[in-house]
């Protein structure tokens, strides 16, 4: 079986267009690969929208006093730890920093 790659990312608070430019980057290389996002808080239009555009979302773990960009990784660990034979090559980025 062939695997797939994977490019993931975490945020939260985050709408639409601040998630455009990640989220059509990641598209334009990933190709037939996945993208996944995880998600600690978004409205109901972002989940929306990154349905409509084929985007995995993933809830982030939440564990009370620990920062958003440590929470990020741990929550991106625990995918990674229950998808890890999926995927071939793994690409994690900064959301909002793309």
């Amino acid at each position: 079986m062939a695997q797939k790659n994977l490019i993931i990312g975490g945020f939260t608070n985050y709408g639409i267009n601040q998630l455009k430019p990640w989220v059509l980057s990641a598209k334009a290389v990933a190709g037939k690969n996945d993208v996944v996002l995880v998600v600690g808080n978004a409205s109901a239009d972002t989940y929306a929208w990154l349905a409509q555009q084929g985007i995995i979302v993933v809830p982030m773990i939440n564990v009370p006093n620990i920062p958003i960009h440590v929470l990020r990784f741990l929550s991106i660990y625990e995918y990674l730890k229950d998808n890890w034979a999926t995927y071939k090559y793994v690409v994690t980025t900064d959301v909002k920093d793309v």
